[in-house]
């Protein structure tokens, strides 16, 4: 495993030899690796692996330097093919950055924040991402699984998230360099994806199988009955049979 990261580490230095300031940039990734607890940029500036002053990493951030394409395919060296399952498996989701006090932030919106006190609603003001990230078989030698971050957009609060994650398990799949685009590849999402536009917006990706959660208060229906008179020529012809509603257990 140490091999494994020492490597990993090296092709991003690389890949940052491309652009100014590779050193404060990297010092930048180990401060970020080693630091869980920092509440601000300037703060990872206090950790022991970042050499330099806080001048520099504000000069650091302003480099435009590797693009997402380039962060999926580095942290795709480190999935190994699937064994058990046959398949890769991969998340999508949304999650929030809650930015109550920057009242000069560009775009913010409201987002879901979870909240433990009874009555108070679960949104925050502040902005909202939507990730892709590998699922790698577990291993039994460690502790637990564990998640490789494939694509990361900040979704504006005029788009879809549901969408926004659609176009960027795409782009993964389209991807040659990537592994994903001619093996067998599961998506998995919560309930909100469970919606026709999302799952219909890669069914023309042939190696994709999309399963989603169903909302709780959803109504399904059973295939109508082969008993059915469509001869009459009167009315719309029967499409649905008898509802199944998830919240009914009599259904």
């Amino acid at each position: 495993m140490d091999k494994q990261l020492q490597q990993f580490r090296s092709e991003v230095y690389q890949n940052f030899n491309n652009y100014k300031r590779t050193d404060t940039l990297m010092d930048l990734v180990d401060a970020l690796s080693s630091n869980t607890t920092a509440k601000s940029v300037v703060e990872l500036t206090l950790s022991p692996q970042f050499q330099r002053t806080y001048t520099a990493l504000n000069k650091a951030i302003a480099v435009e330097c590797l693009s997402e394409k380039q962060i999926a395919r580095l942290a795709a060296k480190t999935i190994e093919p699937p064994q058990t399952r046959k398949f890769y498996l991969i998340g999508t989701d949304v999650t929030s950055s809650p930015r109550p006090y920057a009242e000069t932030l560009p775009d913010r919106g409201f987002v879901y924040q979870p909240n433990t006190i009874k009555g108070n609603k679960p949104i925050a003001i502040g902005h909202q991402y939507s990730f892709v990230a590998a699922l790698p078989e577990r291993d039994k030698a460690k502790i637990g699984p564990w998640v490789v971050p494939l694509a990361m957009q900040r979704v504006t609060s005029q788009a879809n998230k549901e969408l926004v994650g659609a176009q960027q398990v795409r782009t993964i799949l389209e991807d040659d360099e990537l592994p994903f685009g001619d093996v067998l590849c599961v998506e998995v999402e919560d309930s909100a994806y469970s919606k026709p536009a999302f799952l219909n917006a890669n069914r023309d990706q042939p190696n994709l199988v999309t399963i989603t959660r169903a909302r709780g208060t959803r109504t399904f229906y059973h295939e109508p009955a082969s008993d059915v008179d469509e001869g009459s020529g009167k009315g719309h012809p029967t499409w649905y049979g008898k509802p199944f509603c998830l919240k009914a257990p009599e259904t």
